[in-house]
């Protein structure tokens, strides 16, 4: 059916003879989204916002406050609302949809009800000045990009029902130095918290499987981190330029580590190789100039002849000696004389 136009407000749907969906051009700065609206002498409830709700950018738009009744926010909603800094959400709202509020520039702080399950991707992308915001707790899933580029944001608190971090959800997150984790996640997706320079702590629970491809990238202030034995992947440059790390536990139960793992973890001194760990791919700990130890517990192990390339302070390998043969000319670059010991 085409739109019916009333004061403002669109009706995209007649959903059932109770309920519409509506968009709406307003050119006003606070703007009411009301319980019901009255059309032809009969009340509707108004319980979803359509996809690209506000028919044209408001840049003057300030506020916004959703009555009880509205069930959806749909894609692309309020994006781009760039003066927008206070949003009012009622407890009967459940899906917030793709990029719904992205890019809006002033939008500090949002309370999100806890009605909510669904965080569609990019909800807050590029909200940059967003300093804080609460995930509630029944999301399962923080989906891709819902917080990458909230430059301001310093601190986080992910629900025990969250269980999948999906890729760049926080990447660039430049001011969060705070996050307290899941106690069930089980995937932190490709570049999660890529750049996430102001970052120095992160708890790992024991529910974690994987790590995804530059899921911690130049994390520049982290210190260290323990991957529990739950972990069984870690992807390609996972930590890689993250140059405070000057302390890793691995994952007894990963079978390899990828290349550029930890590439130029320049403050890392020392590392133990777990004894299942089969391959070690290329440049895995290039230019971490700081490594003088290194332990191999593997018998039977692969490595690369530029895994540790650019170590130039590497002194001692422990290792097994059936494996001295192949792995005595891996630590050329090294200014010292290396001591191996063999068992």
């Amino acid at each position: 059916m085409e739109s019916e136009f009333l004061s403002g407000i669109w009706i995209d749907e007649f959903i059932n003879n109770r309920e519409i969906r509506i968009s709406f051009k307003f050119f006003t700065q606070h703007l009411i989204i009301p319980q019901t609206l009255q059309y032809e002498n009969k009340n509707y409830f108004i319980t979803k916002i359509e996809n690209h709700g506000l028919r044209e950018e408001n840049p003057n738009l300030k506020s916004v406050r959703i009555m009880y009744g509205l069930k959806e926010v749909g894609w692309h909603a309020f994006s781009s609302c760039t003066s927008l800094t206070s949003v009012e959400l009622s407890e009967s709202i459940t899906y917030l949809g793709i990029y719904s509020f992205s890019c809006c520039y002033a939008l500090t702080s949002i309370n999100l009800p806890n009605s909510i399950t669904t965080i569609e991707e990019g909800a807050f992308f590029h909200c940059t000045s967003l300093i804080s915001i609460n995930i509630p707790n029944k999301v399962s899933t923080i989906k891709s990009n819902t917080f990458a580029y909230c430059t301001s944001l310093t601190s986080i608190i992910i629900p025990n029902n969250v269980k999948y971090i999906r890729q760049h959800a926080f990447q660039y997150c430049k001011s969060l130095d705070s996050i307290k984790i899941s106690d069930n996640i089980v995937e932190i997706g490709r570049g999660v918290f890529n750049n996430c320079t102001a970052l120095t702590t992160i708890n790992l629970p024991n529910s974690l499987t994987t790590i995804g491809n530059k899921a911690f990238f130049d994390c520049r202030k982290l210190e260290s981190i323990y991957i529990p034995d739950s972990v069984s992947e870690i992807g390609v440059k996972a930590f890689s330029l993250c140059m405070s790390l000057s302390s890793i536990k691995l994952s007894n139960s990963i079978s390899e580590i990828k290349e550029y793992t930890f590439k130029q973890c320049v403050n890392l001194t020392s590392i133990t190789i777990p004894k299942n760990i089969a391959k070690i791919g290329e440049e895995a700990f290039s230019k971490c100039v700081s490594l003088r130890f290194i332990n191999i517990e593997s018998e039977n192990i692969e490595i690369a002849f530029n895994t540790f390339k650019g170590c130039v302070n590497v002194s001692e390998v422990r290792l097994k000696k059936q494996l001295f043969n192949k792995m005595q000319n891996l630590f050329s670059d090294s200014k010292h004389k290396v001591k191996f010991i063999l068992y």
